[in-house]
């Protein structure tokens, strides 16, 4: 026995025989079916014209991953540098969006456009390497992603907002210091120098006064250096002259009283006692014409 049958799906309509108990195929590669669900709908003839009819859905899918038509290469920059881009172009029949992560962190989801490039600012990353990875998905979740590097160098030098400072002061006095304010967007540690030799060393936050206590010292010219590094060993000095001053006259503690002496004695003389933490010289004038000089030590 023979008849006929009529398939239809998608409003297309093949017709054909068939023969009892043979099976016969009907192709659905030529139609070219798009994602989504069909209707395929089989009627059957027999010579008597007698009818049946079977449907069944038929649903096509997309597991076809999205695909990076170009990627985004490895990136460096200068930290206080801007106008960094990363730029993806990609493709999909049923794209949908697009997550981008920053070292591991969710930073921001989007729609995307097939064959529309993506770009997107990596500008303000602190300094370090860090891990930019972008991930596609179309409608059916078919995904791909792609990972780059970018390394953003810290090549600024720390900087001083101000120094307070003194060119001098007196000896044997307290309360002098020099402080300095500097700033850096990774500070690290600060040294301070007397002369070669080290005098503190200690960690510093950005618009912090350090303050260095200078009181002590004796007499004479003193250069002070602070160099500041930050976490990049990028560092900066400055040197101050420092000069401690005597302005403490002597003080005479004994001294002789007005005294009359005969003409006729000897070793008649006139002795004073005087202190003074930097003892030199003295003059004696009588009647206002220098008469002697010599040296003297404190007592």
């Amino acid at each position: 026995q023979s008849g006929t049958y009529r398939i239809t799906i998608n409003t297309i309509t093949q017709n054909g025989t068939w023969n009892s108990g043979i099976p016969f195929q009907y192709s659905l590669s030529p139609l070219n079916l798009k994602k989504g669900s069909y209707i395929l709908t089989i009627e059957v003839w027999d010579a008597n014209n007698n009818l049946v009819t079977h449907s069944i859905t038929i649903t096509v899918f997309d597991d076809k991953n999205p695909e990076f038509l170009t990627e985004a290469q490895n990136l460096s920059y200068n930290e206080s540098d801007i106008g960094n881009t990363l730029v993806w172009s990609m493709m999909d029949d049923y794209w949908d969006y697009l997550e981008l992560y920053f070292n591991g962190t969710l930073n921001q989801t989007l729609t995307w456009n097939t064959n529309a490039p993506q770009q997107f600012s990596v500008d303000s990353l602190p300094a370090g390497i860090h891990n930019i990875t972008l991930v596609i998905f179309d409608k059916d979740g078919n995904t791909n992603s792609s990972t780059v590097i970018v390394t953003v160098f810290d090549n600024a030098l720390p900087v001083f907002n101000s120094i307070i400072e003194m060119d001098e002061y007196i000896e044997d006095t307290t309360g002098n210091m020099i402080i300095w304010n500097a700033f850096d967007l990774h500070p690290s540690y600060y040294e301070v120098y007397l002369d070669v030799n080290l005098l503190e060393s200690s960690s510093w936050t950005s618009n912090m006064n350090i303050i260095v206590n200078i009181d002590g010292y004796s007499t004479g010219t003193y250069n002070f250096t602070i160099i500041i590094y930050d976490e990049s060993n990028n560092s900066y000095e400055e040197m101050l002259s420092i000069a401690v001053v005597d302005k403490t006259a002597p003080v005479i503690i004994t001294f002789q009283e007005d005294f009359i002496f005969n003409i006729d004695t000897n070793d008649n003389y006139v002795s004073w006692t005087a202190t003074d933490p930097h003892p030199d010289s003295w003059a004696i004038f009588i009647d206002g014409e220098l008469d002697d000089t010599g040296e003297w030590e404190s007592e």
